[in-house]
């Protein structure tokens, strides 16, 4: 049910209001300001004591346990990141080629990754290294001829081999005979964990440029 107020409800309150304060400041006139001195103070005492012993400290607690929420709920958000950071890392980790040669490791699959598509490499440069933190990248570069279909296929198997390698730097120059065909550098890199075994000279060995 909807209340309604009207204004002969507001000029009744008002008088109400103005009759209170009339009494009061008869009353005030009457006894005196001294009369009332007591009353005012132990009033003015009971609401400070009521602001900082029953409504301050609740104030305070709910302070309190609203920045350690904030605290929680920021920590669940970094321990949930770490998480899904680990996780990544993880999947990335069992894609490294677990190999006690990888110069050798990466020449083959490279020779490979070029049978599958029917290319005949004019050679392969002495296979690269260079260390970081945690990792070592091992570099080859090949020297091949090949056409824009053979080329674009090859790469695309490069790029989604279940170890991980990637195409690091490809150059490209038009072939004069035969017709259709181009003379391509291609420089192919993958990542091996620190704490795989010393890099042997095997691969370096066969390697042919």
């Amino acid at each position: 049910m909807a209340l309604s107020i009207g204004r002969d409800d507001v000029a009744r309150w008002a008088s109400q209001a103005a009759g209170e304060v009339k009494l009061i400041q008869h009353a005030i006139r009457d006894k005196g300001p001294k009369y009332f001195a007591r009353p005012l103070i132990l009033g003015a005492v009971m609401v400070w004591a009521s602001y900082h012993f029953v409504y301050a400290p609740p104030k305070e607690q709910m302070r309190d346990v609203a920045d350690k929420l904030q605290a929680v709920q920021a920590t669940v958000q970094y321990a949930s990141d770490y998480e899904d950071l680990r996780d990544r890392l993880s999947i990335l980790r069992s894609k490294l080629p677990r190999t006690n040669d990888p110069e050798g490791w990466l020449l083959s699959e490279i020779r490979e990754s070029l049978r599958q598509e029917a290319i005949l490499p004019n050679g392969f440069s002495t296979p690269r290294l260079q260390s970081g933190p945690g990792y070592r990248l091992v570099s080859i570069t090949i020297n091949m001829s090949a056409g824009y279909a053979q080329l674009a296929n090859w790469i695309a198997r490069i790029e989604r081999s279940r170890s991980l390698m990637h195409i690091a730097e490809l150059h490209l120059a038009k072939a004069t005979k035969p017709i259709g065909m181009n003379q391509v550098d291609v420089t192919v890199t993958t990542i091996v964990p620190a704490g795989e075994a010393p890099m042997g000279a095997s691969a370096a060995g066969g390697a042919s440029q």
